[in-house]
């Protein structure tokens, strides 16, 4: 089958792979990498919905995240209090002195109210003053409420050392589930607090962190991983887990990135993994990883949505089939001139 080239066998390979996992993963993926060559038109075939990446025949196991799990509601923060010295110390907050913003974060520290979380954030995002910053940060930390997390996320790539330290403690002290916590930004998060915090956990370090757990094989970690590489996906940063596909060390961490990438379920990256695919140079098993998370891709589109390489050219008129364009944002173009249309067809006649 490998020597035909044909990329329509490479479903027939993955059932077989699936069905007999005692068939050796390194003569499957020279099959499957050879069948994958000239073209990527294997995906209209009928492929089994199951992957044999993830169905324990690969010697590395793999992670089948199809989606990011439903979190535990979380409880609202009342909006403030009345308690004595709340107000005044929203008032100190916008204070000139760089003394009274400091005394101002440690009072309100102390009052787990959204009006405080909400003037605490400001601070640990913008105040000009690094050490405000850092109290900032760290008072957040003292409040332990996920609405906390994106600022202190974002407070990890401060180009002050002394707010990312205070943003690292902080990070640490929270007492909430991560995982949780980043699937309620992807999903909650307008879009300037989401591209902030996917460009802070990209520079802090997060991600190629999260992406090196990935070699233990622990599945809590790898979930981690997944609702991280969620935001990000969502944000349409994702350059440096395709970086990782390509250059990680370990083979694991490779494959298993491309599996996670696969199941945020983003029809945009269909293009970047397949370029990826057909690099000459990019290890069989990692290939064959690509090749799934293609067809993974590829099968969580809308099912009236006609792929572009269905749009075949017959030899009558009657044999084209119908390409269905997908859904652009463009802009309505302006109203035609009534006047001029009749002016055209003046012209035409």
């Amino acid at each position: 089958i490998g020597e035909l080239k044909d990329p329509s066998a490479i479903g027939a390979l993955l059932d077989m792979a699936r069905k007999h996992p005692d068939v050796p993963a390194s003569l499957v993926s020279r099959a499957l990498s050879a069948c994958s060559v000239e073209g990527l038109g294997f995906l209209d075939a009928i492929l089994p919905a199951t992957s044999f990446l993830t169905a324990g025949s690969n010697e590395h196991g793999g992670f089948d995240f199809t989606h990011m799990e439903p979190t535990s509601s979380v409880e609202e923060l009342p909006e403030e209090t009345d308690e004595e010295g709340f107000r005044d110390a929203l008032d100190r907050a916008l204070s000139e002195n760089v003394d009274e913003r400091n005394e101002a974060v440690k009072i309100l520290a102390q009052f787990p109210v959204k009006s405080a979380v909400t003037c605490l954030v400001e601070l640990a995002q913008y105040d000009p003053e690094s050490t405000v910053r850092a109290l900032a940060v760290s008072s957040l930390a003292f409040i332990d409420h996920e609405s906390v997390f994106p600022a202190v996320l974002v407070g990890m790539a401060d180009e002050s050392r002394e707010v990312r330290a205070a943003a690292a403690r902080a990070l640490s002290r929270l007492n909430f589930d991560r995982s949780e916590a980043y699937v309620h930004v992807t999903q909650t998060a307008d879009n300037e607090t989401l591209m902030n915090v996917a460009r802070a956990c990209i520079k802090a370090g997060i991600l190629s962190q999260n992406l090196d757990r990935l070699a233990s094989g622990d599945r809590r970690q790898a979930y981690e991983a997944f609702t991280l590489i969620c935001l990000l996906a969502k944000a349409r940063l994702t350059d440096p887990v395709l970086e990782a596909i390509v250059n990680h060390s370990n083979s694991k961490v490779r494959v298993s990135a491309v599996q996670l990438l696969a199941g945020t379920g983003q029809e945009y990256l269909f293009d970047q993994l397949q370029e990826l695919a057909t690099c000459s140079d990019m290890d069989e098993e990692v290939k064959t990883a690509l090749l799934e998370a293609m067809y993974k891709l590829e099968q969580g589109k809308p099912q009236d949505e006609a792929p572009l390489d269905k749009f075949v050219i017959r030899e009558s008129e009657d044999e084209f089939e119908t390409f269905q364009p997908k859904e652009m944002d463009i802009e309505p173009a302006p109203a035609f001139d009534l006047d001029v249309a009749s002016r055209v067809n003046e012209l035409e006649t």
